[in-house]
């Protein structure tokens, strides 16, 4: 079994005029990272909401990023098996809006 591995990434700050190409890259991002975890025969991986605070990219296009990297990843015979979000206890506007969106994602009523 692998040992706990740390990778640390940037972002540019979220501009509205270039709003696509910075949603690509943050996408790309967590594709990258879902890829690593693979390679490295991990079962697991959290995700902090990266870029929500000071560099304010919208909380609902962070999230659609990181559900598409993993729709896209999903197809994959791989030994992930758990994805997790990681976000500031204090940022309960956040937390309500990935609580929101994760309920409506996973079809529950």
């Amino acid at each position: 079994m692998a040992e706990a591995e740390l990778y640390e990434a940037s972002n540019s700050p979220y501009s509205f005029s270039v709003s696509l190409s910075c949603l690509q890259l943050l996408r790309a991002l967590f594709e990258r990272a879902l890829n690593i975890t693979h390679d490295l025969s991990l079962t697991s991986i959290a995700f902090p909401f990266i870029g929500t605070g000071v560099l304010q990219y919208p909380v609902l296009d962070v999230m659609k990023a990181l559900l598409d990297a993993c729709s896209l990843f999903r197809e994959k015979d791989s030994t992930l098996k758990t994805v997790s979000m990681l976000v500031w206890s204090q940022d309960k506007k956040t937390e309500q809006v990935i609580i929101y969106i994760a309920h409506i994602y996973s079809g529950e009523n």
